[in-house]
């Protein structure tokens, strides 16, 4: 493991507010799931600037893959799951598995076509997208 990402990893487990919603996260028990990049961006920025209150969320990404449950009204009763049990309503919750139909796009295996699009976009400005993985720098 590099030092940036045992940096990353430290950073992520000394904040009980992150740790607290990926435990949330994983006893949901969604098949595949991840948080998108922006979640932990916002934490690594406020480090980086010395910030001693975390900058508030936009929202919560969190991205899962399902074929057996496709109905965007279970993705629906996870967000309002996830917004009473933190208290805070910015989580989007997407099965992967279902976005071909939106997206009009072949279905794709696991993270396939529509995590590639997804992925792009949640490095944002502050991270960069190389060999298939976003990317930040630390100070």
């Amino acid at each position: 493991m590099t030092a940036y990402m045992d940096r990353l990893l430290q950073l992520i487990r000394s904040n009980n507010e992150i740790m607290e919603d990926l435990a949330l996260l994983r006893s949901l028990q969604l098949p595949d799931v991840h948080v998108a990049a922006g979640y932990v961006r916002n934490c690594v920025w406020d480090r980086l600037h010395g910030y001693e209150e975390r900058t508030p969320l936009n929202d919560i990404d969190v991205i899962y893959y399902d074929l057996e449950e496709m109905s965007e009204q279970f993705e629906k009763i996870i967000e309002r799951q996830l917004n009473e049990q933190t208290g805070r309503s910015i989580w989007s919750v997407k099965n992967q598995a279902r976005m071909h139909i939106r997206n009009r796009t072949k279905i794709g295996k696991r993270f396939g076509p529509g995590w590639k699009f997804y992925r792009r976009r949640c490095c944002g400005e502050s991270g960069y997208f190389r060999h298939g993985r976003c990317h930040y720098r630390f100070a």
